[in-house]
């Protein structure tokens, strides 16, 4: 339903991987949903939600495999 609601929405979701590598154990939303999204064309940001440099070299390379990983489509709005 989340996705459904996405598709006529100016709304942009956010692949987050603050918990990536702590106590979620992956990005979120769960990748296991992401095929939902992607066959609505949905279209997502990546969001590192890093705090400090070594987050950041950490999260962004994993964010991009995953984009690359479950063919996101990414969002090259400006709002």
């Amino acid at each position: 339903m989340i996705a459904d609601a996405l598709v006529d929405s100016r709304t942009v979701p956010e692949i987050n991987a603050g918990r990536a590598f702590r106590s979620l154990g992956h990005v979120h939303p769960d990748p296991d949903v992401l095929d939902s999204f992607t066959d609505r064309e949905v279209e997502f940001v990546l969001g590192s939600d890093s705090h400090k440099p070594d987050e950041i070299t950490r999260r962004v390379p994993h964010l991009r495999q995953i984009a690359k990983e479950y063919d996101l489509i990414l969002t090259d709005k400006t709002i």
